[in-house]
């Protein structure tokens, strides 16, 4: 971790658990008392909001703006904040956007932590080998001021395509780790042995990875290159992750209208963007992590479609 993103840890501090998604419900588990709150950033994964309500906090959203491309101010996450904020979660690259953390982003966040010592911050970043056009993604934890309060949650899915194996990992200083590790091993008690071996073999495939990387680039560029020359279509080119997040300006027609539309006049399915968030505009988002064909097809399916509503 040090090596890749600046991240300086004790190995015993490191819990492997089946899939980031446990990870990410043991931190939060793990941190939150009944009725404190976490500041989560919106549009958002869906399961965050769920994961702390079954923990018995509250879930208080910060909506960003899709005129300003979802940046992160100060002016919002003090809005946010109360005396009973005990976590801030963060998600870049992010899913659905395809935003990564920027510095002056980064540097929005250390200061907003280091005025309120008593939040932890987690940083899911299991995104973060899917950076494109030779941009990086902040790592939070790499920032030395607020480092110990920093939880990290990544895993192979992927970066490394082992979707079905449910490999993830946090990592934490040792108050936290104590406690997850006393949830998880009442719960868990441990990873298979084999898919820990199998693994361990993902970190020797750096060539791979980047060739996966370099092909979700390509395909990036002709989907949304495709639904760009659309009128009435937009989208910015994700800087991470492998969704587009696409913006419909089309009169009388919400995220969940387009996505019935696009689906019976097209054959394409999407998730509509009110299911993250974003109810301020219609939004959809798409993955391309599929083959370039069907994204091909895809994306004309979605340009003819449109163009028949005029």
């Amino acid at each position: 971790m040090l090596e890749e993103n600046g991240i300086s840890c004790n190995a015993d501090h490191i819990l492997l658990t089946p899939g980031g998604k446990n990870a990410i419900y043991l931190a939060v588990n793990a941190i939150l008392n009944p009725d404190e709150e976490v500041i989560v950033l919106d549009p958002s994964w869906v399961s965050y909001e769920p994961i702390i309500q079954a923990a018995g906090g509250r879930c208080v959203k910060v909506k960003l703006d899709y005129q300003t491309q979802y940046r992160i101010t100060k002016e919002k996450l003090e809005e946010a904040y109360s005396e009973r904020t005990r976590l801030l979660i963060i998600n870049y690259p992010n899913n659905p956007t395809g935003c990564i953390l920027h510095e002056d982003e980064a540097d929005i966040l250390e200061a907003f932590l280091l005025e309120h010592p008593e939040v932890y911050l987690l940083s899911d970043e299991v995104y973060e080998t899917l950076v494109y056009d030779g941009n990086k993604s902040v790592s939070m934890a790499a920032r030395a001021r607020v480092s110990e309060r920093v939880i990290t949650v990544n895993g192979f899915s992927k970066s490394a395509a082992m979707t079905g194996w449910r490999m993830g990992y946090m990592v934490s200083n040792e108050e936290v780790f104590k406690t997850a590790y006393k949830l998880y091993t009442h719960s868990l008690s441990c990873m298979s042995g084999f898919l820990q071996k199998g693994a361990v073999h993902a970190f020797a495939c750096k060539r791979e990875t980047e060739e996966m990387r370099r092909i979700y680039e390509q395909r990036r560029n002709m989907f949304i290159g495709i639904l760009n020359g659309t009128k009435g279509v937009h989208c910015n080119l994700p800087e991470g992750a492998f969704y587009a997040w696409v913006y419909f300006d089309v009169k009388g027609m919400d995220s969940f209208a387009m996505c019935d539309y696009l689906m019976e006049n097209a054959g394409v399915v999407g998730m509509p963007g009110s299911a993250y968030g974003e109810e301020s505009v219609c939004c959809m988002r798409f993955s391309f992590a599929a083959a370039t064909e069907d994204l091909e097809r895809a994306a004309k399916n979605i340009k003819a479609a449109i163009e028949k509503l005029g």
